[in-house]
């Protein structure tokens, strides 16, 4: 029965030994990887990733090194975020140009074309709305 105890015991605190080098592991790797999915990674890697983590690099180097370890299998994925660009003109931009040149044809117009307008108009100032208009209004 001591034999067993002495055994369990044992076990228990090299089980515990363990369990915080995983989580030392665990926290120093994400630290430079934070969409890390450790629990995908092979013993090779964490030792790989452990050698670079305490290497004498700087730390974006260090993150480069590491994530040349790791593959996309092996980080979570990047939420897409959507965002809505406005490439064309508002109406006040549109009410604005037609004061300027109302034959203008501004569904014609290239992206360059409404930028080049859009801060013309941005700026207030007249002379820069008026050349831009005229370059326009000559192509």
């Amino acid at each position: 029965m001591t034999r067993f105890l002495t055994a369990t015991a044992i076990v228990a605190l090299v089980g515990t030994g363990a369990m915080a080098q995983t989580q030392l592991e665990t926290s120093t790797i994400e630290s430079y990887l934070p969409r890390i999915k450790v629990e995908t990674l092979t013993e090779l890697q964490i030792e790989q990733l452990m050698l670079v983590a305490h290497s004498g690099e700087s730390t974006s180097q260090k993150g480069l090194q590491m994530r040349g370890l790791v593959t996309e299998a092996n980080l979570d994925p990047i939420d897409k975020v959507d965002v809505e660009v406005q490439t064309g003109l508002t109406e006040a931009e549109r009410s604005e140009i037609g004061r300027y040149a109302p034959q203008l044809e501004i569904a014609e117009l290239s992206d360059l074309d409404i930028r080049r307008l859009q801060t013309a108009i941005d700026s207030g100032d007249n002379t820069d709305i008026d050349t831009v208009v005229r370059d326009l209004m000559a192509d």
